[in-house]
């Protein structure tokens, strides 16, 4: 119902005041219930958003290896690595994650691997397609 009052009012400013009832948008938008402004009117997935709480602990527990994720992720999203630097990162990250005791000892470093990356992508999900890249890169360089 928001949404047919809210086109009605658009559609009266036009006829009123022409092309400049567009201004209206102002008014209309938020009233069909518009949440997210600044993302625009089109609907998102809105289970794939940051949770800072787990990005904090996270990040508290493994301090140098989260900035080196992040850098990462970074640098695969620019396309500025290719894949033997990516396997490289890999390795080093594997290395900081074993000083900072980050997983059992027992566990490989395959496993180590996806066990940060998949703790970091479920504090930080809005890098999918850099999260795939980098699993792929560990299931073709840890065997």
């Amino acid at each position: 119902m928001r949404f047919f009052i809210g086109i009605g009012i658009i559609v009266g400013s036009i006829l009123i005041f022409g092309w400049w009832g567009l201004l209206s948008l102002i008014i209309a938008l938020p009233f069909i219930g518009w949440q997210d402004r600044h993302k625009g009117p089109f609907p998102t997935n809105q289970r794939v958003t940051t949770d800072y709480r787990k990005g904090n602990i996270l990040g508290s527990e493994i301090p140098i290896s989260f900035r080196s994720i992040q850098n990462l992720l970074v640098k695969i999203g620019k396309e500025s690595l290719n894949s033997s630097d990516l396997h490289i990162e890999l390795h080093v990250l594997v290395g900081t994650l074993r000083i900072e005791k980050y997983a059992v000892s027992n566990l490989t470093d395959k496993q180590v691997l996806l066990q940060v990356m998949q703790d970091f992508s479920s504090a930080f999900p809005n890098w999918q397609k850099e999260y795939s890249i980098i699993n792929e890169a560990i299931n073709h360089e840890f065997e």
